[in-house]
């Protein structure tokens, strides 16, 4: 965890933030104030250790090869949900400023980061694959499909995701302080790396589903979004492939 705060410090650092750490209490609380001209940022950061053991291996996919083939479906994770859950709790136990904004920073390293951050924002903003009756338009992703993280907590403002090197900011939108991250020098900083539902139309290849039925039965949230939309969607499984 000391590695992913040290990349934490230098991220904010180089943006031209003062970054301090906070003082350990006898709850867990976040990592990192973090403080821009006009902001203050209450930072839990959070690693996930790319060990290769959560790939699921395909048999006999080259019966008469060594080589090895993996598929991994673009789906949510309870596990990352797990991390996100126990990084809401320590940023809620921690004291700030009444205006503070409050982030997770989820750090993936290794030759499968790009498949962890996937399932973080399906994660996070309950994503799910869908497509038209074939010949009838193209598929889409849908945002809030599923019930999300960002739903269920409001007080985390956004998330920042980091694969290897690159970075990406994520939106809450059930935060009241959202507009606050959306116009804050670390948003302005992040330029186009910027995860931002409001932001989004047909064009992106995303549809987001606001409403307010229940998530929990697929068939009623596909009627919603016919209602919604004028299309007939069903849902599809992607999946990532190694080779």
């Amino acid at each position: 965890m000391e590695h992913a705060k040290q990349i934490a410090c230098h991220f904010f650092e180089k943006l031209g933030f003062h970054v301090e750490d906070i003082p350990e209490a006898r709850e867990k609380r976040a990592d990192l104030k973090v403080d821009d001209v006009d902001q203050q940022y209450i930072v839990e950061v959070k690693e996930k250790l790319d060990t290769g053991s959560q790939l699921t291996l395909l048999e006999n996919s080259y019966p008469s090869s060594d080589r090895k083939v993996t598929r991994e479906p673009h789906t949510i994770s309870n596990r990352i949900d797990g991390i996100l859950k126990d990084g809401r709790i320590q940023l809620n136990a921690t004291p700030a400023k009444d205006d503070a904004l409050r982030l997770i920073f989820l750090l993936f390293t290794g030759p499968n980061a790009d498949m962890f951050v996937r399932r973080s924002l399906y994660t996070f903003y309950g994503l799910q694959d869908v497509i038209p009756p074939t010949g009838n338009g193209v598929g889409q992703n849908c945002v809030y499909f599923h019930n999300s993280f960002s739903f269920s907590s409001p007080s985390v403002d956004g998330l920042l995701i980091v694969e290897n090197d690159e970075v990406q900011l994520c939106l809450n939108e059930f935060s009241s302080s959202c507009d606050v991250l959306r116009k804050s020098q670390l948003a302005i900083k992040m330029g186009a790396a910027i995860y931002d539902p409001a932001c989004f139309d047909d064009d992106n290849g995303k549809v987001v589903l606001r409403s307010t039925i229940s998530r929990t039965n697929e068939h009623e949230v596909l009627d919603e979004l016919e209602r919604l939309t004028g299309v007939r969607y069903h849902t599809i499984n992607l999946n990532r492939y190694t080779f």
